[in-house]
């Protein structure tokens, strides 16, 4: 499948060249100062605060996205503006004709850092993504949760934007 080279000669940070140069805005502008890890990214499989690093000091490989490949993000939030995520759901399923061949789905706000769910994965990877298999994620991806005391809210938010975003996938 291979993958594209970009030369970018700048004294900026990797940071900067990811958001402005490239447009890859999921790497987060937090503190600026490599405390608060909003701008991690994985360089050679170890952690890098980008906010920190010269853009020189990176090459950067864009790996090709596999045929098939559909994606959504879905963030739920209190306030129409900028605000953190009560619950969210990131999906990136790879279709074979009609069928999921595999996939990846990663939960917001459910805690304290984005967690990857296995269980939805497993639901979807194989088989026709249909209403029952929507609805059998759904389930899957809060099973065993234990909410605390102020937020059992999230379970059937959870359930539902689950629900509506791989039926939204399988529509595409």
């Amino acid at each position: 499948m291979g993958s594209s080279r970009r030369s970018v000669r700048t004294q900026s940070s990797l940071l900067f060249v990811f958001r402005k140069k490239l447009g890859f805005t999921g790497t987060k502008v937090g503190c600026e100062r490599g405390e608060c890890g909003a701008c991690t990214v994985l360089v050679d499989r170890v952690p890098h605060c980008t906010c920190m690093m010269l853009a020189l000091e990176a090459e950067i490989l864009i790996p090709k996205s596999p045929p098939g490949l559909r994606t959504s993000y879905r963030k739920v939030r209190v306030r129409e503006a900028w605000d953190f995520a009560v619950a969210g759901v990131a999906l990136a399923l790879v279709f074979k004709g009609d069928r999921v061949e595999r996939g990846g789905v990663v939960l917001s706000g459910a805690a304290p850092i984005p967690w990857r769910s296995r269980a939805v994965e497993q639901v979807v990877s194989g088989g026709k993504l249909d209403a029952e298999a929507a609805e059998g994620s759904a389930e899957a991806a809060v099973k065993g949760a234990e909410p605390l005391a102020q937020n059992g809210c999230k379970i059937p938010l959870f359930r539902s934007i689950v629900v509506d975003e791989l039926t939204r996938l399988a529509r595409l």
